[in-house]
């Protein structure tokens, strides 16, 4: 007959109770965190979508709205969070891209509109391009990741 020999062990370490708590309260922290750093990375890129967008009755630059979404899949094992800055006016890619390069009439021998109080009539334009969701992402890039570092290491901070 053989007999089975244990050892068992407790260490102590000061502090050890805390960590262990604060390990598990660090998921609910830096989904927290993550959320509030993606929340305040998104107005800022608004912001400077908006900064940059061109402004003639204003409806475009209003349009601009940030919004975020959390996703889970596989029974909780994986999770995705996502935010997006977007513009549903039809016409919002078409400045953003200068898409087509000249815009000509379609049911009419010249196009017509006002510019800065004057009425004009061209046979063709060229298409503005803006560039501002591009611009925008770009001139923000480096603030949205010192956002996103800032929230995580007081989160980490807070699990120590």
């Amino acid at each position: 007959m053989t007999r089975e020999l244990r050892f068992g062990m407790d260490i102590d370490f000061r502090g050890m109770e805390e960590l262990v708590a604060g390990l598990g309260a660090a998921p609910e922290l830096l989904y927290g965190a993550e959320y509030a750093a993606l929340t305040d990375s998104l107005l800022l890129l608004e912001a400077e979508i908006k900064d940059r967008t061109p402004r003639d009755t204003g409806r475009l630059q209003a349009a601009w709205r940030s919004d975020s979404s959390h996703e889970v899949w596989m029974g909780g094992f994986g999770e995705e969070l996502t935010g997006h800055v977007s513009n549903p006016l039809p016409y919002a890619g078409w400045i953003e891209r200068g898409d087509p390069d000249t815009i000509y009439p379609v049911r009419a021998k010249a196009l017509h509109f006002w510019y800065q109080g004057v009425e004009l009539y061209r046979q063709s334009v060229k298409s503005p391009k803006a560039h501002m969701a591009s611009e925008g992402l770009e001139a923000s890039r480096f603030q949205i990741v010192e956002i996103f570092k800032t929230y995580l290491r007081a989160a980490l901070d807070l699990v120590k």
